[in-house]
């Protein structure tokens, strides 16, 4: 449903055949993950976009169900590479988004996923994208900064204006980043009064 929440899902079977059950009544965007399924296809948002601005969105009604029309997938490029320095197990979401140099950003095309750590610390990737367009290669580790591809930079950067934008037209391997380890910053604020709690932020400057 377009809440911003992701609530149903379902696997195609043999035949492509999926049915997701259970969504409440409204506004709906299905987005459709290859990727998910380790399948070199181009992820995509109902119909045929790479965007969610740009998205369908499908009317639900209470009480009757709703076929979409097939889905046909693109071809994309893949981006490859290796994620080091991580913790066994630890959670790394990788995202390639391409500018289009709108303003607002609507037309901008989002990829990527996320991977757990193998047991050396080390996540091998490939993510299909679009062709056509450079993507800036992000990672955003749990618990660790996030940090962007940086080409000759063992550890990336942590600056948007730094970072290598990756052409995928040649299907380029070897884009590695080492995660930084995150610094703890910790402390005491006085004069709550009792049961209350106060968000923290920390900004810094790189």
């Amino acid at each position: 449903a377009d809440t911003g929440q992701w609530i149903g899902g379902d696997n195609t079977d043999a035949t492509g055949l999926f049915s997701v059950k259970g969504l409440p009544p409204g506004e709906c965007l299905v987005h459709i993950c290859p990727s998910c399924s380790e399948l070199m296809y181009v992820d995509e948002t109902y119909n045929d976009v790479y965007n969610q601005s740009a998205a369908t969105r499908i009317t639900l009604t209470s009480g009757s169900d709703i076929t979409i029309d097939d889905i046909v997938f693109a071809t994309g490029n893949t981006i490859s590479g290796t994620i080091s320095g991580l913790d066994p197990d630890q959670w790394v979401h990788i995202a390639l988004n391409s500018d289009n140099g709108t303003p607002d950003g609507e037309d901008d095309l989002h990829f990527g996923r996320g991977y757990a750590a193998d047991a050396l610390g080390n996540v091998e990737y490939t993510i299909t994208v679009l062709p056509g367009h450079l993507y800036p290669v992000e990672i955003y580790p749990d618990g660790d900064p996030r940090a962007y591809y940086l080409a000759g930079s063992p550890t990336g950067t942590f600056s948007w204006e730094q970072a290598t934008f990756v052409n995928p037209a040649s299907n380029p391997i070897g884009i590695d980043i080492a995660v930084t380890q995150g610094v703890q910053l910790s402390g005491i604020v006085n004069g709550l009064a009792e049961g209350q709690r106060l968000w923290i932020n920390a900004r810094c400057e790189n």
